[in-house]
């Protein structure tokens, strides 16, 4: 349930993602055109193009990021389930020793009266 709400997280942030890389290009798009018109407009055009740079590698550490958490949050996952299987084992083994030893008491007793 949790690598299914992890993937669905994360399916929506590369669609947030691909939405915001969409506007920014349209916007790159728009000022580049613009710029052409405009010797000044050229140098805010160059400021955004920096600025789109260091948003889109922002981005990409973010997604190395949220991919580290991902693999995280899935070994912890295996991990817990490995867990409640070892748990499980030890209760079987519990109540068979249990058994055994109940078993060993009234022998015990059989063998006193």
């Amino acid at each position: 349930m949790e690598v299914a709400k992890r993937d669905m997280m994360l399916l929506s942030m590369h669609k947030i993602l691909d939405d915001k890389r969409r506007f920014l290009m349209l916007k790159t798009n728009d000022v580049h055109k613009a710029s052409q018109d405009n010797g000044f407009l050229l140098e805010v055009a160059q400021d955004y193009s920096k600025y789109h740079t260091y948003i889109q590698q922002q981005k990409k550490e973010q997604m190395k990021a949220l991919e580290l958490l991902s693999e995280y949050i899935s070994k912890t996952t295996n991990t817990l389930q490995q867990t409640e299987e070892v748990l499980a084992q030890s209760k079987q083994q519990q109540e068979h020793i249990s058994h055994y030893i109940r078993r060993m008491r009234q022998e015990i007793d059989e063998m006193i009266e």
